[in-house]
């Protein structure tokens, strides 16, 4: 793929990524690193994260951009030196197809854009968002290990936070 196109895709996810964006941020998320989207709450934190389908392992084959979300919520004293994706399905899941959410465009040619960040706020509005209200994430959390949530701000990208 040439150079322009490179530009064309990461023009195209850039946009789409700014877009949904704003919308996150109106139901109180922050983005904390380039593709990933946090909102605190007493002892934990959710997340969306977002990534390209395909596109981790170099340059792209072609102009079609392709957007996976996937979530959780993280307790602010878990252990783990990763983000665990403890939400619902992934967003190019089989089992959420029947719901036919669209989550690919052209970069190129513009084509399903709209479609595209339609159906991931969609998706956000319809699968995550019951998700996060209907799980009680927090009972039983203690925060009484300031290691554990020093790394859990820095895996989450939080700054400014004293422990």
């Amino acid at each position: 793929m040439s150079d322009d196109s490179k530009a064309i895709v990461k023009s195209g996810i850039d946009k789409a990524a700014n877009e949904l964006n704003l919308y996150l941020e109106k139901l109180g998320y922050k983005r904390t690193k380039k593709w990933l989207w946090t909102r605190r709450n007493l002892n934990s934190v959710d997340f969306i994260s977002w990534s390209t389908v395909g596109g981790s392992y170099g340059a792209p084959i072609n102009n079609s951009v392709w957007i996976r979300l996937e979530c959780g919520n993280r307790l602010l004293d878990d252990e783990r030196d990763y983000l665990h994706v403890n939400g619902p399905f992934r967003s190019d899941s089989p089992k959420l197809r029947e719901k036919k959410y669209h989550h690919r465009f052209n970069a190129k040619s513009g084509s399903t854009y709209d479609r595209c960040v339609a159906d991931l706020t969609r998706y956000i509005d319809e699968i995550i968002e019951p998700w996060f209200f209907s799980n009680d994430t927090e009972s039983g959390s203690s925060l009484n290990n300031p290691i554990h949530i020093k790394q859990s701000y820095k895996l989450l990208g939080i700054r400014g936070v004293k422990v």
